[in-house]
């Protein structure tokens, strides 16, 4: 219960306290019922160019980041995903950090899914978040298009079908989608339904 509460208090400072409002109530709701449509994308060739508008850093190691006054960052793994060779993306407005996102190699994994499997000079990238106060400046899709020109090979990613401005994002960036993943759950009952060939292939459900 400790845990929840302080992991309520940096997502209201992080998003908001509504989005922190909706974010627990979200949490008990899945506990006992789920139904998400899960959208997935890749991208080749990006369509724009990349923006030296914003400073964006690569951190690689745990102690860069415990250096960092950006809670919202340490509530992930960030050492294991390190280790596991994951790239860190950090975005900052005049010196304070704001943004992150991360390029994945191997393998991701798709909460309620399963996992996405990544061949040579295949990446996945995300999770993707952006401070509240600093939302609409076109940050995130900064982040990205920085994160698929540093690669040499495609792109793959995931996102709600009701993340509209993220799914515009990464569309107007170069992604195409491949499939779609409806899960639901309710109490101890779930399926999955995958659409698409491409994403059939890659996908180890759970």
């Amino acid at each position: 219960m400790i845990g929840f509460f302080k992991k309520f208090s940096v997502y209201c400072s992080s998003d908001g306290f509504w989005n922190a409002v909706r974010y627990a109530f979200k949490t008990l709701l899945n506990l006992v019922y789920v139904n998400s449509t899960t959208v997935f994308l890749r991208c080749v060739e990006p369509l724009s160019a990349v923006s030296d508008s914003v400073a964006f850093k690569i951190l690689n190691d745990k102690d860069e980041v415990e250096r960092l006054d950006f809670p919202r960052l340490k509530m992930l793994d960030c050492d294991g995903k390190l280790r596991d060779g994951h790239r860190l993306y950090v975005g900052f407005v005049n010196g304070k950090p704001v943004s992150y996102s991360w390029t994945a190699m191997g393998s991701y994994h798709i909460l309620y899914v399963g996992s996405f499997e990544l061949g040579d000079k295949e990446y996945w990238i995300g999770p993707t978040f952006v401070l509240n106060a600093f939302r609409g400046r076109g940050l995130n899709k900064a982040g990205i298009n920085r994160q698929i020109h540093d690669v040499d090979g495609v792109c793959y990613t995931s996102v709600n079908s009701g993340n509209k401005p993220s799914l515009h994002s990464f569309l107007s960036l170069g992604f195409e989608e491949i499939g779609r993943v409806k899960y639901k759950k309710f109490l101890c009952f779930s399926s999955v339904d995958i659409k698409g060939s491409e994403l059939k292939s890659k996908m180890l459900i759970q």
